[in-house]
């Protein structure tokens, strides 16, 4: 099954030829690499093709540095008659949606079929090959230096066999997944998946933060200057640490003052626009969000209703043969908890309509008697 060949495309007429060639074939394995080290948006080194022409597995190695016109490839993604296999695939979707902002179709994200099909949570690309083909692949190359060029031939192996077991993995998937009746959970899935990949919610930028007997304001401020490093490292396109470390965030959250360090950092625009957020005086209760609520008030009751409901999310993971943090995260459990609306709108939205099957019957026979 590994094929060491490659083919390497570094101008335009062979990248034009092997578009017209998966154009011809209804499936295609996808992989990139690319770097952010010190940058904001990733700068994309190389994209992996595995085609199938005339039953023949062949690998394909673009080098995107090469100034190449990838409008056509890119084309590929949003085309809804060509399935592409990827594992992982949220960077890789955000590269390509950046560079062609039209919405990816037929995508099979093998990470979240393998979900489905009683593999783990999450299970890497190198462990569900070592699984399924007992093949083990070294992953020492992952973090080198993409960008470098020439690229080595080590290099360009390792990136091969990224994409080389896809197609096989996707046909063992897709026979679980329909012996489970799971498809539809899928295709759901994958849909939410890519919506939140291309549209994502700012806020989860906090989560990386403790909030833990931190008050309202502090809350508020940190959520502002947060969106506020955002689009200031977009502008410069540099990495958001690189800007302002968590650290220097957090200090002027708590203390609402600018030290000298902070200010040789930023231009005269970001420090009129960093003092308006530090003296806004009234705080609002929308810009606080549900990531304060989660943390400081779940009272001794929900508690108790959030234990029990973890009990029936464990009893039906095991018995679906679905990962529990898969099922229902504690995020998402403790803000249906806390939420005002009703279990039904609540459920739904939140967890969408599979995990609203399996979960609603059980958990509105707690949440009514509590």
């Amino acid at each position: 099954m590994i094929d060491e060949k490659y083919f390497y495309i570094s101008e335009n007429n062979s990248l034009n030829n092997l578009v017209n060639e998966i154009k011809k074939s209804p499936i295609i394995g996808i992989d990139t690499e690319f770097s952010r080290s010190e940058t904001y948006f990733p700068v994309l080194s190389i994209i992996q093709v595995a085609v199938k022409i005339d039953q023949q597995k062949k690998i394909f190695i673009i080098d995107c540095m090469e100034g190449l016109d990838l409008s056509g490839f890119l084309a590929l993604i949003a085309d809804d008659k060509i399935i592409k296999i990827l594992h992982s695939c949220l960077q890789d979707l955000q590269i390509f949606f950046l560079k062609l902002p039209l919405k990816p179709q037929s995508i099979i994200d093998t990470q979240i079929l393998a979900n489905f099909c009683d593999y783990g949570t999450n299970v890497g690309y190198g462990n569900l090959v070592e699984k399924i083909f007992g093949v083990v692949i070294d992953k020492k190359l992952q973090r080198s230096d993409w960008c470098r060029r020439p690229l080595s031939e080590k290099q360009l192996q390792y990136a091969s066999l990224d994409v080389v077991f896809l197609h096989e993995i996707y046909e063992k998937l897709q026979k679980i997944l329909q012996e489970k009746q799971r498809s539809e959970f899928y295709d759901e899935e994958i849909e939410r998946f890519i919506d939140k990949a291309l549209y994502g919610n700012k806020d989860n930028l906090i989560r990386n933060f403790s909030l833990r007997k931190k008050n309202q304001q502090f809350v508020a401020i940190l959520k502002k200057l947060l969106l506020w490093r955002e689009d200031q490292a977009r502008i410069y396109d540099i990495p958001r640490q690189h800007f302002l470390r968590d650290e220097e965030l957090e200090e002027l959250a708590q203390s609402r003052e600018i030290s000298s360090q902070i200010i040789t950092k930023i231009d005269e625009v970001s420090l009129r626009n960093l003092k308006e957020i530090l003296n806004e005086e009234n705080i609002d209760e929308a810009s606080i969000g549900d990531d304060y609520h989660d943390v400081l008030f779940l009272s001794s009751a929900q508690k108790i209703i959030f234990l029990e409901a973890k009990k029936i999310i464990t009893k039906i993971a095991f018995e679906e043969k679905i990962a529990e943090q898969f099922l229902l995260n504690n995020h998402d459990l403790k803000k249906i908890i806390l939420s005002q609306e009703n279990l039904e709108f609540i459920l739904l939205k939140i967890a969408g309509k599979w995990r609203f099957n399996l979960l609603y019957q059980e958990l509105a026979k707690l949440l009514n008697h509590k």
